[in-house]
């Protein structure tokens, strides 16, 4: 059930009794400026904490230049902030137990991040197409996700996959796999290092990243799911290094058919015949050999 409360509109669940703040409908200006979440209201008689931010609570606020959230709020919800365009930056209180999908998506001009030690669950593409994210902190007493070797990313620490990135990530040399989305939209990326530890990229890992020029596969990397470097324009330079590909998998629509023409894969002396019969990679245009570097 939908309630406006001081202009501000809240949904109350009638199973848990619980209540949340809520997207406003038409009739209720957009919520803009500094604002503030109060920790509770007051509704037929009863007090009720403010315990979560709906879906798309805060869509498109484009207005929204901070938010003060309560730490009475435990949920944090999908799209909750996704396309909060004047949002700088975020403060997440330690109550908070969930981040749900693409809940800061687009916040063009968020710079920084801090995930409280409270945080169990972080959905993916929570932090997708940020471009102005430079900083991405992880409290040292989460048992769940951690930032480790101050890498400017978001780790899930029970798996060693990275789930989250920015501009200024430097991925760890044992991270095991590069999730979903975790770099769509990442402008300003040019290039990364993946380490020789990691064995999976994900379905739209670097999806959108316009700035993309070069990057170098190593040979642990056994799987490429669809659409990990597509809307990458500016892709010039893809180096492998695979002696053979009978045990790699990647995705027929792992690029745009722009870049078979537009970019230059480069490959291990003497393998160019088997990437020429490869169902991907032989319809890359312009396909050279590595050059041999001085030990």
């Amino acid at each position: 059930m939908g309630i406006e409360i001081d202009g501000i509109y809240y949904q109350y669940d009638y199973d848990d009794k619980t209540i949340g703040i809520d997207h406003p409908p038409r009739k209720i200006p957009r919520y803009s400026g500094a604002f503030i979440i109060p920790p509770s209201v007051e509704w037929n008689g009863n007090t009720y904490a403010v315990q979560s931010i709906a879906p798309g609570a805060f869509s498109a606020c484009a207005r929204l230049t901070s938010i003060d959230i309560p730490d009475t709020v435990t949920d944090i919800d999908s799209w909750a902030f996704s396309g909060c365009s004047g949002l700088t930056a975020i403060n997440i209180p330690s109550s908070v137990k969930r981040i749900g999908d693409s809940a800061f998506m687009d916040c063009s001009s968020l710079t920084s991040v801090t995930i409280p030690g409270s945080v169990t669950s972080i959905e993916p593409a929570s932090l997708s197409c940020c471009a102005s994210l430079t900083s991405i902190i992880v409290e040292a007493d989460n048992p769940y996700y951690d930032s480790r070797n101050n890498c400017n990313a978001i780790i899930d620490s029970n798996t060693n996959i990275l789930i989250a990135g920015c501009v200024k990530t430097v991925i760890p040399d044992d991270v095991v796999g590069i999730d979903e989305f975790v770099f769509i939209g990442c402008d300003g990326l040019t290039t990364i290092n993946i380490p020789n530890s990691v064995t999976s990229i994900g379905t739209h890992a670097f999806y959108g990243c316009k700035d993309l020029v070069s990057i170098d596969i190593p040979n642990s990397v056994k799987i490429i799911e669809d659409k990990a470097f597509a809307e990458c324009p500016s892709l010039n330079k893809f180096q492998c290094h695979y002696q053979s590909l009978d045990d790699v998998s990647i995705d027929k629509e792992t690029f745009d058919t722009d870049v078979f023409e537009s970019c230059t894969l480069i490959v291990p002396p003497g393998t160019e015949s088997i990437y020429q019969q490869h169902e991907v990679f032989g319809k890359f245009k312009k396909i050279e050999i590595e050059r041999a570097t001085c030990s």
